[in-house]
């Protein structure tokens, strides 16, 4: 969002009133900040739903028998 002159007051209450419940606002976004702004963002990106149970699957503790018993069935995965 961006300031002018006569919102200043506003914005700077508004921040005060965040601040105290833990949030923080950020200054003007400017277009030579896009990386910093999208890596911010990044985790409200969906997250294709195939990927999400492979994350889920190796973050399972089943997931060490599992995988042994895929690399003794093919083969050692060069991925991992």
């Amino acid at each position: 969002m961006h300031e002018v002159g006569t919102s200043i007051d506003f914005w700077a209450k508004v921040r005060k009133r965040f601040a105290a419940a833990g949030v923080t606002m950020t200054q003007d976004i400017r277009t030579a900040d896009p990386d910093g702004e999208q890596q911010r963002w990044q985790h409200l990106v969906p997250e294709p739903e195939h990927e999400r149970k492979i994350r889920e699957l190796k973050a399972s503790p089943e997931w060490p028998a599992i995988k042994a018993r895929m690399e003794a069935q093919y083969g050692i995965c060069p991925e991992d």
